[in-house]
């Protein structure tokens, strides 16, 4: 899904077309996938540009594609060379993206307490419960939502999440004990969804 987004960021040639691609890429990793250009640049906004992984310089930029949504369509008639210039940056940052959906940009030094890793105040606070309910939420979104809550927990802890039948207990399970996490139980509920308890074996 990322490369796709990327993909069709790199082929389109008006600043719209490359921003909101773009944009959305970088949501992936954090588990959000929306169609709704608002939410999309709002959230890039918040989730990177306010944490400090995308410079203050590209702020005024998601203004104006915040502004071409909403009608003002002169917003980025000028901006070709910054839509470039912040898709460069995204490519780079997917490109430090490792296995636990945390960025190394090569600026960072990694001795040092890395402010892009965090979690927004308000997603912070969520990670207290241990359980998560996936319900209608499709492959790989689901996986990627579930791995950022499993990141929160100490090792030996467990994470109980309620997954749809079908792909969802296929996929999320398997892709866990790929990567070395234990999948202590798996129930079927008997409505068309299951309760799966993967238990943190490693960070």
């Amino acid at each position: 899904m990322i490369q796709d987004d990327l993909a069709a960021a790199s082929k389109a040639t008006d600043p719209y077309g490359i921003l909101l691609p773009a944009g959305r890429s970088l949501l992936i990793t954090r588990g959000m996938d929306s169609g709704d250009p608002d939410i999309v640049f709002r959230n890039f906004e918040e989730h990177f540009v306010n944490t400090g992984l995308v410079g203050e310089e590209f702020r005024p930029l998601l203004l104006r594609a915040l502004g071409h949504v909403q009608g003002w369509k002169e917003a980025l008639q000028t901006v070709n060379g910054e839509s470039a210039r912040l898709l460069d940056r995204i490519k780079l940052l997917i490109s430090m993206l490792d296995a636990n959906l945390k960025f190394h940009p090569p600026e960072k030094d990694a001795s040092q307490q890395n402010p892009i890793n965090k979690l927004p105040a308000k997603e912070a606070a969520s990670e207290k419960a241990h359980g998560l309910d996936l319900r209608g939420v499709r492959c790989p979104i689901n996986f990627v939502k579930a791995k950022l809550k499993l990141e929160g927990l100490a090792v030996g802890e467990t994470l109980e999440l309620v997954l749809d039948d079908g792909p969802p207990i296929q996929n999320v399970p398997a892709s866990f004990k790929a990567e070395g996490q234990e999948i202590s139980s798996m129930t079927q509920t008997g409505d068309g969804h299951w309760r799966v308890n993967i238990r943190k074996m490693h960070l």
